[in-house]
């Protein structure tokens, strides 16, 4: 029995271009009917180099950040027509001058327990703090 000559890869000779595609052609055109075009291979390489990327979708802006809330004690000092206990609590703070306006509701306490407030004021300070800290 007969063995095929070894042939190394590399002294093998390579076909050109057109006749690797002359030899796809004959493939295709032996097969009858395919479903594939058939391309010159430099079309192939140019499509790669350059492939065709699609434009992502854009979304919709994210929202501005909001504006930062105001100091509470300022923000205490601006209820002052509002009714109920955070009203009343506001129109006692506005003659006074010690009333810490750009404090935080801990400074706001502190200064209550400092002028000896009653514990409806506490209570009033409580839900103060609870709206401004909805803004």
């Amino acid at each position: 029995m007969l063995s095929p000559p070894e042939i190394d890869a590399e002294d093998a000779p390579r076909p050109t271009l057109a006749q690797a595609e002359a030899a796809g052609q004959r493939a295709f055109d032996f097969m009858g009917r395919s479903p594939f075009v058939v391309r010159p291979a430099s079309e192939l390489l140019h499509q790669i180099a350059e492939p065709s990327i699609p434009e992502a979708p854009t979304e919709p802006p994210l929202p501005q950040a909001a504006q930062p809330a105001p100091p509470f004690g300022a923000w205490l000092l601006a209820q002052k027509g509002r009714k109920g206990w955070i009203g009343e609590l506001s129109r006692a703070f506005q003659a006074d001058r010690d009333f810490p306006a750009r404090g935080n509701p801990d400074d706001v306490r502190r200064y209550l327990g400092e002028v000896r407030a009653e514990g409806d004021a506490y209570a009033a300070l409580d839900d103060a703090e609870l709206d401004w800290a909805c803004l």
